[in-house]
């Protein structure tokens, strides 16, 4: 009598689960997920974001969310009239997924299910059993459809509710302004809007996957939701979830500077790939999809074990490590024109190892271009203080006229493709497994290296937003400096062109300025 717009009265979510009448769910059901949906409902939520481990139960609660949102719509009267939409208009409930075929097997299979067990459906909202490609309440214009991850498919709908299923692993590309953006994102903010704009208040938006790699979509909605409260988010491993691991022995591992507690009967399945045990079954984002360097103690060891001095510094170029290391030098330069970085290396050899003196990030100027005359007047500096340079590559980019400009001056220069062959990264890799090549602490060239990946087992590529080009340059100039068949190391003497006058401190020799 007090909501005449009603034709039945809504039951909550607890006996919506619980209830024989309705899902009759409650010895299925995980109490953890259980939990969950009722934290979600009571607090009213938009959005949920569930970024969980494989198997922890994110497909049945978006299941019972989808099967939830239609029975609460099917109790009104007239839903179309209700909310003012033209009359006959069709009000959808969106289940999308990487492809259609998934569309329809995983979420969609689930909530077809619960729908086709619920006796109040049977009774009060009977679905058209000649359709099984979507689900159609036609009495009342209520539809439950898979979708695929084409961000077009959801126009045309009047959407009050939606699930985007495995959100993290969708398409990733440059939208206008330039920048990386999710498929998934697109979807996302696509429903979002028509959501808001035909049913206010109204509606949810569920997002379920496991973590990709750290920047990922979903890992980016649960960033938000640090300081966004109207985002329901959960991070859980299987065991936090499924009932019979949760009294599990647990035992603590170490891996990569961080310490866990895993249930013991998966110890080995750990150490087999720490990387994707952490992302599959506890939900830890790994810095990329199939990281290419495993071992992250090898870097590590690369900077930590020899305290080595970049000779590149700030935009200048400081050249008091020529008296310590002056034997053969390789550079390689990751050459770019308008990217984000364009990457320079120079690497020497020296005892046994592989040192790399100079790691450079060069900007593009404030027309957004890199100036291809400071790259090569890098070279030609380092050359005129002293420093013995055997080979200089460049990649195969835009490369011609510099390798030109650099014959010219005698420089012994040619291509080296890094993104068409794995032996420069094998060997840079290699390099570092055996302990022999040492660097400086230069965090860009870290971070790149931290989320380098190996894609197909046929090359190295990084993650959607980031890049690579200064590990490229490392790489090339390792490579070089490993096939080198210089043995003798060169000594430096008073009669090297550009003997070093010693100052104070060590960054007074600053001898040129790039930026």
């Amino acid at each position: 009598m007090e909501n005449p717009e009603y034709e039945f009265q809504p039951v909550d979510i607890k006996t919506f689960i619980e209830h024989p009448y309705y899902l009759n769910l409650n010895e299925y059901c995980w109490p953890e997920v259980k939990k969950d949906l009722i934290a979600f409902y009571d607090s009213d939520f938009p959005t949920a974001v569930l970024d969980e481990a494989i198997g922890a139960g994110k497909s049945t609660f978006s299941s019972i969310v989808a099967t939830y949102e239609a029975y609460r719509m099917l109790c009104l009267k007239d839903p179309v009239k209700h909310f003012k939409l033209m009359p006959k208009s069709k009000i959808a409930f969106m289940n999308m997924s990487l492809n259609a075929q998934n569309a329809k097997d995983i979420v969609f299979g689930d909530i077809l299910a619960r729908i086709d067990d619920c006796q109040w459906f049977k009774d009060n909202a009977p679905r058209n059993e000649r359709k099984r490609s979507v689900i159609e309440f036609p009495h009342k214009h209520v539809y439950i459809i898979p979708g695929n991850s084409k961000e077009t498919f959801p126009a045309g709908y009047n959407i009050f509710s939606a699930i985007i299923d495995e959100a993290a692993w969708y398409i990733e590309k440059k939208n206008m302004q330039g920048k990386i953006t999710s498929v998934a994102e697109e979807i996302f903010n696509s429903m979002k809007r028509r959501i808001s704009s035909r049913f206010g208040k109204f509606g949810k938006i569920v997002l379920i996957s496991n973590p990709r790699y750290v920047d990922d979509f979903i890992e980016k909605k649960m960033k938000e939701a640090k300081t966004d409260k109207t985002i329901f988010a959960r991070r859980r491993a299987l065991w936090d979830v499924k009932p019979d691991l949760k009294e599990a022995r647990m035992i603590k591992i170490g891996y990569n500077n961080r310490k866990f507690k895993i249930p013991e009967i998966f110890v080995k399945d750990f150490r087999l790939n720490p990387e994707l045990f952490m992302r599959d079954l506890m939900a830890l984002p790994v810095e990329a999809l199939e990281p290419y360097i495993k071992d992250w103690a090898t870097v590590e060891n690369a900077y930590k074990s020899m305290k080595i001095r970049n000779i590149w510094k700030q935009g200048y170029l400081l050249t008091d490590e020529l008296d310590r290391y002056g034997g053969p030098c390789f550079i390689h330069i990751d050459l770019s024109l308008n990217k984000d970085e364009c990457g320079f290396a120079m690497v020497t050899k020296y005892r046994n190892l592989v040192i790399a003196l100079c790691i450079a990030q060069l900007l593009p100027n404030k027309k957004k271009e890199i100036e291809f005359e400071k790259v090569r007047e890098m070279v030609y500096t380092l050359k005129r203080k002293g420093f013995n340079i055997k080979k200089v590559s460049l990649d195969g980019w835009q490369s011609i006229d510099t390798i030109q400009q650099l014959k010219r001056k005698q420089f012994d220069a040619e291509i080296l493709s890094i993104d068409r062959n794995l032996a420069p990264y094998d060997t840079l890799k290699g390099l570092l497994n055996e302990g022999r090549f040492k660097m400086p602490q230069f965090q860009p060239a870290l971070n790149e290296l931290q989320r380098l990946e190996l894609v197909d087992g046929k090359r190295v590529d990084h993650p959607a937003g980031s890049d690579k080009g200064i590990t490229d340059a490392i790489a090339g100039a390792c490579y070089w400096a490993a096939g080198n068949e210089v043995n003798e190391m060169a000594i430096y003497s008073p009669t090297m062109t550009g003997r070093i006058i010693k100052k104070p401190h060590p960054d007074d020799e600053e001898v040129l300025i790039i930026n």
